[in-house]
């Protein structure tokens, strides 16, 4: 399972059950991987725009919004994007300055600046640096766009609030590691950091519907 891409919930289930054997501490979210809605977006704009529609908002209101602007634009497309008024991007849940780096996504892919073809051909280090050059796209964003869009195996968004609240539930921490302590412990979990990443998600999720599970 090493280095191939997870497509599939069986791809994760996989690497998932590899990196837990590696790590216990990982190994109380085994069982509730199953359940996880997995699935690839594939690469894009839509996938990059929803992400960029994600940032600093909870799952449920990132679904919202996105089932919004899908019902005003379909398909979703840079030219379309282009046509929404202000107006319009506002009722989606666009914040102003979600409606500026929307606006320069659209105009970036329209223009040729940005190849998604390309991206997925260069190493996670590369795609990354070339997608945070893009107004509005940080590390966190970048990364998620290689996990949900291209399914590489060995991404950790070691910014995202909720991986760092999971590990410090999982591995009965004191207080919640900052980003670079995360990305230190996840060195170990190498070349599977991606399905650690969807265990870590998977337990911080259910840990807040079910407070008996194992872990602080």
């Amino acid at each position: 399972m090493a280095g191939e891409v997870i497509r599939h919930a069986d791809d994760l289930q996989q690497a998932a059950a590899l990196v837990a054997a590696d790590e216990p501490r990982l190994a109380p979210a085994l069982p509730l991987i199953d359940a996880f809605p997995f699935r690839l977006r594939g690469p894009g704009f839509p996938t990059l725009l929803q992400l960029i529609l994600e940032q600093q908002v909870s799952v449920r209101a990132a679904e919202a919004m996105w089932r919004k602007l899908s019902a005003c634009l379909q398909p979703v497309t840079p030219a379309g994007f282009l046509t929404l008024s202000d107006d319009t991007m506002r009722a989606c849940g666009f914040s102003r300055p979600k409606m500026r780096y929307g606006t320069a996504l659209a105009h970036a892919v329209i223009d040729r600046h940005l190849d998604f073809d390309a991206i997925g051909e260069m190493d996670d280090a590369d795609a990354i640096e070339t997608l945070t050059r893009l107004k509005g796209v940080g590390t966190w964003t970048a990364e998620c766009y290689l996990l949900f869009g291209l399914g590489r195996p060995d991404i950790l968004p070691a910014k995202d609030l909720a991986l760092m609240v999971g590990w410090q539930m999982l591995a009965g921490l004191d207080s919640r590691p900052s980003a670079p302590e995360l990305a230190e412990a996840a060195e170990s979990w190498r070349p599977r950091r991606s399905a650690a990443a969807f265990l870590i998600w998977r337990y911080y999720v259910a840990k807040q519907k079910d407070k008996s599970l194992p872990g602080l």
